[in-house]
């Protein structure tokens, strides 16, 4: 299994795909172009699901078009990738 690790501590919000687009580009079957966005709320994150794909943070499937509490250190899959990406403050 390969790992990320990004840590943003400029940015306010940052997205993860395999897009050019993607702040973050991650490649694996199934990961869109524009998959998720990450938003900095001072200590708290949020992560939005721009996908229609699948998208799970830690065992939790995150719903289409919907953003949901993310806690540092939770893993976040994206499609069919076996890469898991790590967010960190």
């Amino acid at each position: 299994m390969n790992y990320s690790s990004i840590s943003y501590t400029d940015k306010k919000q940052f997205s993860i795909g395999s897009g050019s687009e993607a702040d973050v580009r991650i490649k694996g079957a199934g990961v869109e172009a524009l998959h998720v966005g990450i938003k900095i709320d001072g200590s708290k994150l949020f992560l939005r699901n721009f996908s229609s794909g699948n998208t799970l943070i830690s065992t939790y499937q995150v719903p289409p078009d919907k953003t949901e509490p993310y806690t540092v250190g939770e893993a976040i899959r994206l499609g069919q990738s076996k890469q898991v990406v790590f967010v960190e403050l």
